[in-house]
């Protein structure tokens, strides 16, 4: 279960970072959001900054988790990290929910 978690992190930072490097405009509208593990090169200012931009990461991983982000379609590597940490996301809610189930 905690492995799926793992790499559902990875993956969505592999998709922030491809966010950032080739939609920078893009990355700014969004909130500029920060991975679970990346942090971009540049430093947030202040302590708002800081809350927003994971206030924006949460709001991509539920985004994401429903619907592919249309400004990464023609970047193959961010489309396929995408299904992974759908998939990755999928795998990890279920088996958390299995816990309450059984």
């Amino acid at each position: 279960m905690l492995v799926s978690l793992f790499g559902a992190f990875v993956t969505f930072d592999m998709v922030v970072y491809a966010l950032h490097k080739t939609h920078p405009g893009e990355w700014e509208t969004l909130g500029r959001p920060r991975g679970f593990f990346w942090s971009p090169s540049e430093r947030l200012q202040s302590v708002g900054q800081v809350i927003d931009s994971s206030a924006s990461r949460f709001g991509l991983c539920l985004d994401w988790l429903f619907s592919p982000p249309d400004y990464l379609r023609h970047n193959p590597t961010a489309v396929t990290a995408v299904r992974w940490y759908r998939a990755l996301m999928w795998v990890y809610l279920l088996s958390f929910a299995s816990l309450f189930v059984l």
